[in-house]
């Protein structure tokens, strides 16, 4: 929506039609690839190629398929580009959105707007969320979870510091209410810090760090 310098703050609706034309460029460049592999059905040992991309050396009658994330940041982007299908209304800018850990109030527009929309929905949840807010956030998101499953997954994103205070709680707090969600790890958010020269970034190795992330059974039990 804006560039990096001081003068480039003000918000350019321009930026939205080029980021959505440069998607589509990219996306149709996979597509074409794809396309080619699909076309590419034997290798020299008479097996699919597009089997053998997806690990499937049994079934060379399989395709490979794309899908697409990003995060529901810009409402008016994704306002724009949600269709209504048969009565119910799908956001046709990628087959899965998420909902960011700064814009997960219950009751602001990017919930109501996920709420609204036929797609699964990811929703970070951080160390700020508490037990009665995921609670709040679920039920408000997923209005039926019996007859539409695989509704909503939970994006955990703690830090490699804070997911063996935190997790253990809202695993709990979703167990309490019965729903069956998803359950994703952002290893990158939550584990930034700012260099010497002030870039945001990352550490591989918390990143990668295992130790902290496994929880014993009496660490979630009811």
């Amino acid at each position: 929506m804006n560039g990096f310098s001081e003068a480039e703050r003000k918000p350019n609706p321009d930026r939205m039609l080029r980021g959505y034309y440069t998607a589509s460029a990219t996306l149709n460049y996979i597509r074409a690839m794809l396309s080619t592999l699909n076309e590419d059905r034997v290798n020299n040992n008479g097996v699919g190629a597009a089997a053998v991309a997806e690990g499937d050396t049994k079934d060379a009658s399989r395709r490979v398929e794309l899908h697409t994330s990003h995060e529901a940041l810009i409402l008016p982007y994704e306002d724009a580009l949600t269709r209504e299908i048969d009565g119910k209304f799908y956001n046709l800018s990628a087959p899965f959105i998420w909902i960011g850990d700064r814009t997960r109030q219950v009751d602001h527009a990017h919930i109501h707007y996920a709420a609204h929309v036929e797609n699964p929905v990811g929703i970070k949840v951080g160390p700020s969320m508490t037990s009665e807010e995921l609670i709040n956030l679920l039920r408000t998101v997923w209005r039926d979870p019996e007859a539409n499953p695989g509704k909503v997954t939970l994006i955990t994103r703690y830090g490699v510091d804070k997911v063996r205070k935190f997790l253990p709680h809202h695993i709990r707090a979703v167990q309490s209410i019965g729903f069956k969600v998803i359950w994703s790890c952002d290893p990158c958010h939550g584990n930034t810090f700012i260099t010497t020269n002030g870039f945001k970034t990352r550490h591989f190795d918390q990143v990668r760090d295992r130790k902290s992330t496994r929880l014993n059974s009496s660490h979630i039990t009811i």
